[in-house]
């Protein structure tokens, strides 16, 4: 049985790099399997530890900033990436003290620090804004805070992966888009109520942004993907072309809710997975109302 597993992982890893050769002269690597790779690398690597030393750096490039939740492993954690403009490379950052909520998905910025390998431990983190040529400017030393909006649209989209099936038969499964649109709008103890009431009716999410009489619940739709590896970002992709494909206008959201089966979390290692500051986010524990909410 050890020789076969062996050769099954030498068999997977010979694919992966067949794979990553045609890609490479064929066109390039795609974007979305490239990010994949790179994210999931680093964090299967943990979150960087204060090092001595290392090289100085200064590092133009845009942030992606996740948090995850494991309730099962008693665990959250927020996790900040940069990307450099200049060569694409995805760096984790340390820090010192915990960064400020103004730290954003999407924000462009120049990171001053000491790096090694793939980690930077940052000095200072300075805001950039793009200039119409496309290249980035220094701005003020305070970075914008996120707009307060009362209303936000947002649509969940049910995911059936090929060996971790969130509902296959819409009659039988418990997590129907009906079931969804509860936990997300319509139930009591919904994700809409918990933002109307927590922010004293400042805050709330629209029930149907697209009057078609329903919640703003999609799916679900059957990818030809495996749970394995925890591809969340291509599982994303996906369904977003299976919605469009199916007629959904997705460009009427604010916000994207993924809603996959629990099978995922033996991969994944977490029960909700967002952008801090951006549009997305993963959810493996679909009948929690508080990991949709978080």
């Amino acid at each position: 049985m050890k020789q076969t597993a062996r050769l099954v992982n030498v068999l997977q890893s010979l694919s992966g790099l067949i794979l990553l050769v045609s890609l490479l002269f064929c066109g390039g690597v795609d974007p979305v399997f490239a990010h994949d790779g790179d994210l999931q690398r680093l964090l299967r690597q943990g979150q960087p530890k204060a090092f001595a030393g290392g090289q100085p750096v200064k590092i133009d490039g845009e942030l992606e900033v996740i948090h995850a939740d494991d309730y099962s492993g008693s665990r959250s954690f927020i996790r900040y990436f940069l990307r450099s403009f200049a060569t694409h490379e995805l760096f984790e950052l340390g820090f010192d003290i915990q960064p400020s909520g103004e730290l954003l998905t999407g924000r462009h910025v120049a990171v001053r620090g000491r790096r090694q390998d793939s980690a930077i431990w940052v000095k200072d983190v300075v805001p950039l804004a793009d200039s119409s040529s496309g290249s980035a400017q220094p701005q003020s030393n305070t970075l914008a805070t996120a707009p307060v909006l009362t209303e936000r649209s947002a649509i969940a989209i049910l995911i059936n992966l090929t060996d971790a099936a969130l509902c296959s038969d819409v009659s039988t499964c418990t997590y129907t888009p009906t079931y969804i649109g509860g936990k997300m709008f319509t139930d009591a103890q919904s994700v809409r109520a918990l933002y109307l009431n927590s922010s004293y009716q400042q805050v709330t999410f629209k029930t149907d942004t697209n009057n078609d009489g329903q919640p703003d619940v999609a799916g679900p739709y059957n990818l030809n993907y495996s749970k394995v590896g925890c591809s969340w970002s291509s599982w994303g992709a996906a369904a977003d072309s299976a919605a469009t494909a199916a007629g959904i206008n997705l460009s009427l959201y604010q916000h994207k809710v993924y809603v996959i089966s629990q099978a995922t979390q033996s991969d994944c290692g977490w029960a909700g997975l967002a952008y801090v500051g951006g549009t997305q986010s993963y959810v493996s524990e679909p009948q929690s109302m508080m990991v949709f909410a978080h």
